[in-house]
């Protein structure tokens, strides 16, 4: 049984309204399509983590993946070429997110969340149903609650 998911498989609902749940910063670290997400100082894309230590609030999940080119230094150039043009870049590109009206689906089946119940941002980043220790100064973050064990309804709370 797991209770925590770095991110989930996005699946946008059909009265989700992205026009005015949507925005959009450059990325400072590579991400997957469905990962939550917050912002640094300097207004990048990092991934959200309630981690006492260094806690990102969440702002939203990213709607695409995001690839460092620049650490893939191996490639031919002629695939590089190809991939800075087909795909959104860490540091170039700017990258959407949304923070409510988007369910979320795990289908790898890992989930065991109950329906009608929050869903936390989780230490280390991304989804929990335990709440995370606020006594030991984690940041405790409701960014949805479940539809089903392995769906989840985006309500990212600030």
């Amino acid at each position: 049984m797991a209770d925590k998911l770095s991110y989930m498989e996005l699946r946008i609902t059909n009265d989700a309204d992205l026009h005015n749940n949507r925005a959009g910063a450059v990325s400072a670290v590579e991400l997957e399509e469905g990962q939550l997400v917050g912002l640094n100082a300097s207004g990048q894309i990092v991934e959200a983590d309630a981690d006492s230590a260094a806690p990102v609030k969440a702002v939203g999940v990213s709607l695409t993946d995001v690839m460092d080119l620049d650490a893939r230094a191996e490639l031919e150039p002629a695939f590089r070429a190809t991939l800075e043009a087909q795909r959104t870049l860490v540091g170039k590109d700017r990258v959407a997110f949304a923070d409510h009206g988007i369910d979320l689906i795990d289908l790898d089946e890992g989930s065991s969340f109950t329906p009608g119940e929050p869903v936390y941002l989780a230490v280390g980043g991304g989804f929990t149903s335990v709440a995370p220790d606020d006594g030991a100064g984690e940041l405790v973050q409701v960014v949805g609650y479940a539809l089903t064990e392995d769906k989840i309804r985006l309500s990212i709370q600030f």
